[in-house]
């Protein structure tokens, strides 16, 4: 039994030994075939071009999105986390106006106006040389013969040159303040070709606001243009916008960006003023220069001989070479100019303004950069408007009927406008002009790009001897009412006398000027006036809703 068990097992062990030997051989004569060998995919080109577009195109997408992003979002984020001042415009306001005293009336009015006992005049001491005190004495020249020695000189024709060589001089220093304002218009011929129509006229540079400079200028002139130009004195050349108009006066005012403007209109560094050097420089044809004189005298001689006084003997012609003919300072044409060339309003009111020298400066001639000397002939002309009465200025210079620009007297300052709008059938070639003073409220509302209140009535002052004579109490005399205008329809008649507004007393029509242009449009006043009732004059008040004009 264990036999048969031992080969029962052997015969197992024998079988599985061919098994593998089986499978062994198997397996060598398949190795070939369970070797593998591991290639390479081939690249598909097309594909992985058109992979790396859509990359490339995503990347640039993602690109423009984010700077689109950065772009919108960044002015918001730095606003949030750094928020800075925007400059504000300013509110144009112009000083009060006062009456100037010209030196005649200073003169007259400190000169003694009675002399009790007539003073002896003293006798005359012998002095010497107040310079430095040496020297012979001497006696200073009486009055007689100052007159004398003035009566035997004469003014020759270098005279003359040096007297209106100043006025040159002077004429452009004062043209800084005048622009060329050029109104630009389309329009289309009968072969649809667009032609362009240029109108121009003159405007003056009236103040600026912090952000923007503002001019004066002729309403009609651009009232239909589609775009406005101006012209600087340095040539350079910005667009303008209509910032206000007035229909009453037939002026308007325009602005311009003050960052459009040139340095040299700016008063940049190295701006040197090319106008009045008077005095400044060595010319013989000066305004300061000495005339007739021996280049190798001495500064100080004295001469009696009546040829020998030049320039520096008329009176105003000096050799003080830095003040002009009205007592100011001129600056150096070598250092550089600071502010912008803004006018300097004058004042217009002065009872002594007839004969007052002026010159035109602008376009009097109807052409830009034109220049006539002359003076005021007469300032007692007003024009009556709705709510204020405005003084014409009339001169004896003879100008074009489209004459533009601005008057200045020898101090350098605006004292009118220069208006043909409302010029006399009789003298359409005089130039005229409105006052500044009386213009000065209107041109201040407009600066500030408002509009003005309106009542609607047209009047005057009381006169003293009215007031005496007929006991018409003292205020604005209505004359006449525009029709439909608040005052109408309060129920303000003709003959009313006009003493209040709100809170504000009026004693002349000038006053109830004034009092109106400090009320806005839509406001309601109470107007106090005075209406005669039988023999006695009584008070009324009018609760009235204010309008408002151009």
């Amino acid at each position: 039994m264990p036999d048969q068990e031992r080969k029962e097992q052997r015969g197992l062990l024998d079988g599985q030994k061919d098994f593998l030997n089986g499978n062994k051989e198997f397996l060598d004569g398949n190795k070939e075939f369970l070797i593998e060998k591991i290639k390479e995919k081939p690249v598909n080109k097309k594909k992985l071009i058109r992979r790396t577009i859509i990359t490339v195109s995503m990347a640039v997408i993602f690109g423009l999105v984010a700077c689109v992003t950065f772009l919108v979002l960044e002015p918001v984020i730095s606003n949030w986390l750094y928020p800075k001042e925007e400059p504000e415009i300013q509110t144009v306001e112009f000083p009060e106006d006062k009456e100037e005293m010209s030196p005649e009336e200073m003169l007259a009015e400190n000169l003694p106006t009675e002399s009790p006992e007539p003073t002896p005049a003293p006798t005359p001491e012998p002095t010497r040389n107040p310079e430095d005190g040496s020297g012979d004495p001497y006696v200073p020249l009486g009055k007689e013969q100052v007159q004398d020695i003035l009566s035997q000189v004469t003014f020759d024709l270098n005279h003359y040159k040096q007297l209106y060589t100043a006025l040159h001089d002077y004429g452009n220093e004062l043209s800084r303040s005048v622009v060329t304002v050029t109104a630009v218009t389309s329009n289309v011929d009968w072969f649809n070709s667009v032609q362009e129509r240029r109108n121009q006229c003159s405007g003056v540079i009236i103040s600026e606001n912090g952000m923007e400079l503002l001019i004066l200028t002729d309403y009609s002139a651009i009232r239909s243009a589609e775009r406005l130009l101006l012209t600087f004195y340095d040539e350079s050349q910005t667009g303008a916008q209509l910032k206000q108009y007035n229909e009453a006066t037939n002026l308007a005012v325009l602005s311009v960006p003050l960052e459009e403007l040139s340095d040299a209109v700016r008063g940049g560094p190295g701006n040197a003023q090319d106008g009045f050097e008077a005095g400044a420089q060595d010319s013989p044809a000066g305004a300061g220069a000495p005339g007739n004189q021996d280049p190798d005298a001495p500064e100080n001689e004295d001469s009696d001989d009546p040829g020998d006084l030049g320039a520096s003997d008329i009176p105003g012609q000096g050799n003080t070479g830095a003040q002009d003919s009205g007592g100011q300072t001129a600056r150096n044409p070598d250092e550089p100019e600071s502010g912008l060339p803004i006018a300097e309003f004058g004042y217009s009111n002065a009872k002594s303004l007839a004969g007052t020298p002026v010159i035109a400066v602008g376009s009097p001639m109807g052409t830009s950069n034109s220049l006539c000397y002359g003076m005021i002939t007469a300032s007692g002309t007003t024009v009556s408007t709705a709510d204020r009465n405005y003084r014409i200025l009339l001169t004896d210079i003879s100008g074009s009927q489209n004459a533009s620009g601005a008057l200045f007297d020898l101090q350098g300052k605006m004292i009118g406008f220069i208006t043909n709008y409302r010029t006399g059938s009789d003298m359409k070639n005089l130039i005229t002009a409105y006052g500044i003073t009386d213009l000065q409220k209107t041109v201040e509302k407009m600066s500030n790009g408002a509009e003005i209140a309106y009542l609607g009535i047209q009047g005057e002052d009381v006169p003293r001897e009215v007031n005496a004579e007929l006991g018409i109490p003292f205020g604005a005399y209505v004359e006449e009412f525009d029709m439909d205008s608040p005052a109408m329809r309060a129920g303000i008649q003709r003959g009313d006398v006009i003493t209040a507004i709100g809170e504000k007393s009026v004693s002349g029509f000038m006053e109830y000027s004034n009092a109106l242009m400090d009320l806005e449009p839509g406001q309601t006043v109470e107007v106090t006036v005075m209406r005669q009732v039988q023999e006695e004059y009584k008070e009324m008040k009018f609760n009235i809703e204010l309008g408002g004009v151009r």
